[in-house]
């Protein structure tokens, strides 16, 4: 249920679409949105996302091709009952290892950034 609501696909700019099918310009879509993550891969390689909640398995987010940033909309599920998660970046191909960030507390309708380092 909580993948099929985080969408996975980036536009060419990098960017999630908006799967939340609203339009509303006054704020109180991001507020009841799990909120956002904003991904630089700083390495030469693509990575597919993927959050990893306390005492849960990896959700996929997303993909963020080599040295381009990307932005991702977290639905409320993905975050639900958790204090914190961690940020897995997978290699596509090419082989190279995955590498996973510091944990993160859930702040929800706010931005998480994470470097994916060289």
């Amino acid at each position: 249920m909580a993948t099929a609501a985080c969408a996975g696909n980036t536009s060419s700019s990098g960017t999630a679409p908006d799967t939340t099918g609203t339009t509303d310009t006054t704020g109180t879509a991001e507020t009841a949105s799990g909120g956002t993550l904003r991904i630089e891969n700083r390495t030469n390689q693509d990575r597919d996302i993927y959050i990893r909640a306390q005492s849960r398995g990896p959700i996929r987010v997303g993909f963020v091709p080599g040295g381009e940033t990307a932005t991702f909309k977290l639905s409320p599920a993905m975050l639900s009952g958790t204090n914190s998660f961690r940020i897995e970046a997978r290699p596509i191909a090419g082989g190279g290892s995955t590498t996973v960030s510091e944990p993160f507390n859930v702040r929800v309708g706010e931005e998480t950034f994470w470097s994916i380092p060289p």
